[in-house]
């Protein structure tokens, strides 16, 4: 009896510390989840859309390249103003000539046009607003993978704190019997000893579970910009393969990381397009309307001029802007590329890990059976002397290994699931169905 009670008051101060960093323990208290309920992936996603630096930087991206390509296409268009002039001249030897001379008209003007380089901005702009809404899908997505990550590390830290805390009662629940068998001389102290010194490593092993679970609840927490105390459970199901690998690979330039690369070729292809205009001939028009003239051009109400430019000789200025622009789209192609290979490799492996991980959730599921079943013939043959308690320890610590490999691969597995519906080019919110 003296052991018992000597094991009780060290677990009730470890048991303590378990349930000050785990709350979702302690008697349902949720005071710290969304409106009273367990937080969802789906709720934490959305909390840390509104939350995340990330996305407010991606989405002022996204205009700053709309208004970018408004002021292309603003530039394309004539500038119309007022030009008010004073003139004065040396009227010396010529009483004629009025000075000051002032003069004032409303202006149409457009230089440098060309056509076809006003074209090529404009495309090149909305290949931009493109890459850049592109982009901000894949912040998107990139969230959602770190929240789904610190999501299901906080349930697997959770559910092995749960299973070691069981583990933790049964050896309590063995310690009390050996305690009685040594008191009536059945067994020797020894093996009480054993079993606490089984008891500390278990508490030790919750200690540190414990710790996980507070380090994913300040990660989430930190993601969704408040408090998340405890998370929904019954969305981590066990997944199923519904597509096959060829129509998951089908899938994969839908993928934002892919879109944004091909969005950044055809702006580069557009920029090359650019730079080739400056070998065109470039138009000047002009219009002056006059509100006021010197005496001596008042009957001259309006003019108009066109004037033509034609480029001869730049010093290699225009040939090295184009050879610039090509280098440009050649690096952009060959990211396409890459992004496409990467994109490739990663449902292969998505796919693969799912398979994997499905097959050993079946594996570890058995092994969880015959681990329990083994540690019940280990406790009753105990009873009846035909093995000693250290049978009995590497059967529990057996049981403890395939109940934790049981929950980390049936986490692991719901969230290769999702990693594959984002690597197949899934949008968030599909992936989250």
């Amino acid at each position: 009896m003296k052991t018992r009670m000597g094991a009780s008051p060290r677990f009730m101060i470890v048991l303590a510390c378990l349930l000050s960093a785990f709350p979702a323990l302690s008697s349902g208290d949720n005071a710290g989840a969304k409106g009273g309920a367990a937080w969802t992936l789906k709720d934490i996603y959305a909390a840390a859309l509104k939350n995340s630096e990330r996305i407010a930087v991606s989405e002022q991206s996204v205009r700053r390249a709309e208004a970018l390509y408004r002021q292309t296409m603003g530039s394309a268009f004539p500038d119309l103003s007022f030009q008010h002039q004073t003139l004065w001249q040396d009227r010396t030897g010529s009483r004629a000539t009025q000075s000051p001379q002032s003069q004032g008209s409303f202006q149409i003007l457009k230089t440098g046009l060309t056509g076809y380089r006003e074209l090529a901005a404009l495309r090149a702009g909305r290949s931009t607003i493109r890459e850049a809404e592109f982009a901000r899908m894949q912040v998107e997505r990139l969230l959602l993978s770190d929240i789904a990550s610190a999501y299901f590390g906080f349930v697997q830290s959770g559910e092995n704190l749960s299973s070691t805390q069981r583990l933790i009662n049964l050896s309590e629940a063995r310690l009390r019997e050996l305690d009685e068998r040594v008191r009536v001389g059945r067994s020797r102290k020894a093996e009480a000893i054993e079993q606490q010194y089984q008891i500390v490593t278990l508490e030790s092993q919750a200690v540190e579970v414990a710790r996980s679970v507070a380090a994913d609840e300040d990660l989430l927490s930190y993601l969704a910009g408040a408090p998340v105390r405890d998370v929904d459970r019954t969305g981590v199901s066990t997944p199923t393969v519904t597509e096959t690998l060829p129509a998951r690979l089908s899938r994969v330039e839908s993928r934002p990381d892919v879109r944004t690369a091909r969005a950044a070729a055809d702006a580069a292809r557009g920029a090359v397009d650019l730079a080739r205009g400056e070998y065109l001939p470039q138009i000047a028009l002009g219009f002056n309307a006059y509100t006021y003239r010197p005496d001596a051009y008042k009957n001259i109400n309006w003019d108009a001029s066109v004037g033509v430019g034609v480029p001869l000789w730049a010093w290699g200025a225009r040939r090295n802007a184009v050879r610039a622009a090509q280098a440009s789209l050649a690096i952009n192609e060959q990211e396409l590329k890459a992004a496409l290979r990467q994109a490739d490799l990663d449902v292969r492996n998505a796919y693969r890990d799912l398979t994997t991980a499905l097959r050993q959730l079946e594996l570890h599921t058995q092994a969880v059976g015959l681990a329990r079943r083994d540690y019940e013939i280990q406790l009753r043959d105990d009873r009846q002397g035909l093995v000693t308690n250290l049978d009995v320890l590497e059967s529990l610590n057996r049981l403890n290994a395939a109940e934790l490999a049981l929950i980390n691969s049936r986490v692991q597995a719901r969230q290769i699931a999702l990693t594959l519906e984002i690597a197949s080019g899934a949008t968030p919110e599909e992936a989250l169905k």
